[in-house]
């Protein structure tokens, strides 16, 4: 899906591009303006408000917001609770969320960016085991093998509280 929109950014009218990400949780949106600028904007799963990729909460997440909203798979919000964990973890600072559930006997885990982007699922399996399911269809095209080390040896610490 492709749409043209004019966004009014500081009064002044600018073209833009918008178009979908592919993305299993959230439904992402890149949007390219005619002037050069381009990012990907996103809602955070926890407050349903608008996310422009590494800058956060900005204004001009909840206008490309505003502009995609009838567009959007959910346009209601519901909230998720994820638990974020920060620590030195072997001499890496890690921070990650996650949102974790049980499918029948199997335990998940959705797990976040500390900027609110999904990352990935993963499956501990009964032989403790860890297996990834990527954000779309295709295969995870960047993967962080330090962080996806230190999240599955944190994850285990919260089993009790989560299962």
């Amino acid at each position: 899906m492709f749409i043209n929109h004019t966004f009014y950014l500081q009064n002044e009218p600018v073209e833009a591009n918008v178009s979908v990400e592919s993305n299993r949780i959230q439904q992402m949106f890149r949007v390219a303006f005619k002037n050069g600028y381009e990012n990907i904007f996103f809602k955070d799963v926890e407050t349903g408000q608008w996310v422009e990729e590494d800058l956060g909460f900005t204004q001009l997440a909840a206008e490309v917001g505003k502009t995609v909203l009838p567009f959007h798979k959910q346009p209601i919000h519901v909230p998720k609770v994820l638990v974020w964990h920060l620590e030195d973890y072997h001499g890496h600072f890690v921070k990650f969320g996650f949102y974790a559930y049980t499918k029948g006997e199997q335990k998940m885990y959705e797990i976040y960016h500390h900027n609110k982007k999904y990352l990935y699922t993963l499956l501990q399996t009964e032989t403790d085991e860890w297996q990834v399911f990527g954000s779309g269809n295709a295969k995870i095209p960047y993967l962080d093998k330090a962080l996806l080390d230190a999240i599955v040896g944190i994850l285990p610490i919260y089993e009790e509280d989560y299962h």
